[in-house]
């Protein structure tokens, strides 16, 4: 949800700016590995530690090389996050009451946000959103011997013939493409047809190149099952949802 206001208020304050969103997941898988510390930044309800994170990515801060890379978009990025999150720090710093003000900022960026985040729609891409992080910080775990193809700003949502694959891979040593395709609920056969057609596109644009992909799903319908029999350049694999409860 963060991830949406952020966007509106860039809209606003910034004259569009629309790739730093984006941004903001490459900070946080760089800082994941950097750091030992799992991280997703829209995760984060404390300012001192955005701000602690923002200093590390100036000029003058351990990952100011990171931080300076693609014109100093990813310090931008997080710049800009840490003056969003500074504007509204009393409604971000309490999650539990966070959506009790989505007609607030509705009214702010005069938008329609809360309809936006409220919607079945929303919430199947905010989780979406939740598997996009999970996987980018893990594809070295997941997917051995292949990386987010040109890093987490180009390869998750990557944008081919005006559609968008949830993530595309390339093998380090291959220059193997995987198109990665995920489905929070059940996933059938209408999915099969449209990763084929991201393999199409990408067969296109990269004739050299190997291409592939997987669907990732809550549940697969049988139809999905046997419409994947017909090609071998597309798997199917399903996911869970671990949960650990600490005392707190």
């Amino acid at each position: 949800m963060k991830e949406v206001i952020f966007k509106n208020w860039l809209n606003q304050n910034k004259g569009g700016a629309r790739r730093y969103p984006t941004a903001i997941y490459g900070i946080s898988k760089h800082y994941s590995e950097n750091t030992g510390q799992i991280t997703d930044i829209y995760d984060i309800t404390d300012l001192n530690k955005i701000a602690e994170i923002e200093h590390e990515y100036s000029s003058t801060g351990k990952f100011s090389e990171k931080g300076s890379q693609q014109g100093c978009r990813f310090r931008t990025a997080i710049s800009y996050y840490a003056d969003f999150f500074t504007q509204f720090r009393e409604i971000l710093e309490k999650t539990d009451n966070f959506d009790e003000h989505l007609d607030y900022f509705d009214d702010m960026f005069n938008s329609e946000i809360a309809m936006e985040i409220k919607s079945e729609k929303s919430v199947t891409v905010t989780y979406q959103k939740d598997l996009q992080t999970a996987l980018f910080l893990q594809i070295s775990d997941f997917f051995p011997g292949y990386k987010i193809y040109k890093g987490p700003a180009t390869g998750i949502e990557y944008s081919i013939g005006g559609k968008r694959i949830d993530i595309l891979l390339e093998g380090e040593t291959t220059g193997d493409l995987l198109a990665v395709e995920l489905k929070p609920g059940k996933a059938d056969y209408t999915t099969f047809g449209q990763i084929s057609m991201y393999l199409g596109l990408l067969q296109r644009e990269f004739e050299g190149n190997r291409i592939s992909g997987i669907i990732i799903a809550g549940s697969i319908d049988e139809s999905l099952v046997l419409a994947s029999e017909t090609s071998e350049k597309i798997s199917l694999k399903t996911y869970n949802i671990k949960v650990d409860l600490q005392d707190s």
